[in-house]
């Protein structure tokens, strides 16, 4: 992260790795997530309770496979949190192999969206995969999250394909 975009991050702001004794911190934040996302794709996604949504993030914090970021504010509010784990692709006849580092949720509070904390918690991420020798950081995104798909490119992400769907309800 540049001292420019450092300077635009909220007073106090530190991206730290989540623990077991955070989950009710994140949990919050997740929940926050699936009622958004509930209310976006409610075809896809379930609203849930903040118990359900406290199991999963236990569950999580748990999986060694996943790495968890938490933005808190110089208060010890969390307000924004990445989860990541790597992907490995092998090497076939058609396909190169890759080793991608990829972010399954980015969630930041609405009331400081705007503020860079995403940018950071990216910039972590970020580190993360360069420090574990991948070859990219990679995200899913709802198509009708357009918010996220702009703030995304602005941080230089670019589309690479487009997974579609065909409903078979009748």
């Amino acid at each position: 992260m540049t001292e420019t975009e450092h300077r635009l991050l909220p007073s106090g702001l530190k991206v730290r790795e989540a623990r077991e004794y955070d989950v009710d911190a994140l949990a919050r934040l997740m929940g926050g997530q699936n009622a958004y996302h509930a209310d976006l794709v409610p075809h896809i996604v379930k609203a849930v309770s903040i118990q359900g949504t406290r199991a999963w993030c236990k569950a999580q914090l748990a999986d060694p496979a996943m790495t968890i970021f938490l933005a808190d504010t110089e208060q010890s509010r969390a307000v924004g949190a990445l989860m990541l784990h790597i992907k490995i692709y092998p090497d076939t006849p058609v396909m190169h192999g890759v080793k991608i580092c990829f972010i399954d949720e980015l969630f930041v509070l609405a009331d400081v969206r705007r503020r860079g904390i995403g940018k950071a918690l990216i910039a972590r991420a970020r580190a993360h995969a360069v420090t574990a020798a991948c070859d990219g950081l990679s995200l899913n995104v709802w198509s009708a999250n357009t918010e996220a798909i702009e703030a995304y490119e602005a941080l230089n992400f670019e589309t690479v394909y487009q997974r579609m769907t065909l409903s078979l309800d009748p």
